[in-house]
């Protein structure tokens, strides 16, 4: 029987996941037996194999912990038994003491003794206490109320004068423009990579990819201090449409710079032509892209059966040059591109590191993917350029508008109600 770790006894154990696939194992199965076993998806059972350990939370008995340790061991998943860890368990503190009572001082009203004596504000003529002055007739309480309305707008110039700028106002309308602009930037985040429909695209130029015998030789190159050796196979040209792409050395790579020192392979492209482009069927289908894979998704048989697979390849691209790095670079999800360069295999230090290049289109799996030296690269057609250019203003936006929003707090003064 399963246990949740509030239940945890001294005998409960936990299966490791240590994120690594076991030596001699084909990553490929490994994923695929990872996600048919815990019913996940197959980008997810990626995730759990990107170099971090992760704890299980069912607890188990020592002997059914290893049992499902082997059933991973037997998909080439790299695991361990471990005992379960306990959860930190807070003691209850003293309840806190009721505030003492608040105590009202009581404010007495005192009436004038009788016969007081008054000084008329006008005419200065001391006399009884009454309604108007016995001497020029003016009426008392009118010009007390007169008086009053005058010290009313004295006070109210003084706080014009000692708080000319609006800052409550402008905080509040600095806060309404931060909102807005998170608003449109995840609206146009949303649809910036949506992949236009196939009227969009010059079909003429997507054909198949050209890939001719080279002439050149084995060269090097240096990138970040390391001396690369690339290997030329073929001369190779592809017109394509970007479905999705990897950018090495992004948040959460692990493997191109930290581990492998790869600084050369800047970019990874997935790409599809011919049938693929005109049939339209992609819109009817999902791309995304890991370190080393690119996958595509489809609802149903009839939506695969439309698709050809030997018409997407997931391209490695190696470049050294800073106007092709940055055309590169600028290429998203739906542009229609062209590239060239040599499909080639590549090493560093003394072949410690070293990536082959497919040369068909129709293999599957680990290896089939083309590596490319690219020497020129081109964006023939910019997809969603209208939201693209919204996702970055927006992003702008955001900043300054956070950054205003700062500078009026700090700078705004106390601000105190007038009664």
């Amino acid at each position: 029987m399963l246990r949740r770790l509030e239940d945890m006894a001294a005998d409960d154990y936990q299966v490791v996941i240590s994120g690594a696939v076991l030596p001699g194992r084909d990553r490929g199965d490994a994923v695929k037996g990872l996600a048919d076993l815990f019913k996940i998806t197959a980008v997810k059972a990626e995730r759990l194999l990107v170099g971090r350990p992760t704890r299980i939370d069912t607890l188990f008995s020592r002997e059914k912990a290893e049992h499902a340790c082997a059933r991973l061991s037997s998909i080439g998943i790299d695991c361990s038994v471990q005992p379960a860890e306990p959860e930190l368990q807070l003691e209850p503190g003293p309840e806190p003491e009721p505030p003492p009572p608040v105590r009202r001082a009581a404010t007495a009203v005192v009436a004038d003794p009788p016969g007081k004596v008054i000084r008329c504000p006008k005419c200065g003529r001391e006399q009884a206490e009454g309604v108007e002055c016995n001497a020029c007739g003016i009426v008392f309480s009118k010009v007390a109320a007169a008086r009053a309305d005058t010290v009313d707008a004295g006070v109210q110039a003084a706080m014009r004068r000692k708080q000319p700028f609006p800052f409550l106002l402008v905080e509040r309308l600095l806060g309404l423009v931060f909102l807005v602009f998170v608003l449109l930037a995840v609206v146009s985040y949303q649809n910036k990579d949506d992949l236009p429909p196939e009227s969009f695209y010059d079909h003429g130029l997507l054909h198949d990819p050209v890939q001719t015998k080279t002439r050149l030789q084995r060269f090097q190159t240096e990138a970040n201090g390391i001396v690369y050796t690339i290997d030329p196979l073929y001369d190779y040209e592809l017109n394509g449409v970007v479905v999705s792409h990897y950018v090495s050395g992004s948040l959460g790579d692990i493997y191109h710079h930290d581990k492998w020192k790869d600084f050369i392979n800047i970019k990874d492209i997935c790409v599809i032509w011919g049938r693929n482009a005109a049939s339209g069927v992609y819109k009817d289908m999902e791309f995304d892209n890991s370190p080393w894979i690119c996958w595509a998704y489809w609802p149903n048989r009839e939506v695969g059966s439309r698709f050809a697979g030997h018409q997407l390849s997931n391209n490695h691209l190696l470049a050294n040059d800073p106007h092709v790095n940055k055309a590169i670079m600028e290429a998203e999800p739906g542009d229609q591109v062209y590239f060239k360069g040599v499909l080639a295999s590549y090493s560093h230090s003394n072949e410690q590191f070293k990536r082959g290049t497919s040369t068909t289109r129709t293999d599957t799996g680990n290896g089939a993917c083309e590596t490319v030296f690219v020497t020129d690269f081109q964006i023939r057609k910019k997809a969603n350029t209208g939201w693209r250019a919204l996702f970055g203003w927006s992003k702008i936006g955001i900043a300054v508008s956070l950054l205003a929003f700062a500078v009026v707090f700090f700078l705004s003064p106390v601000r105190r109600r007038v009664h």
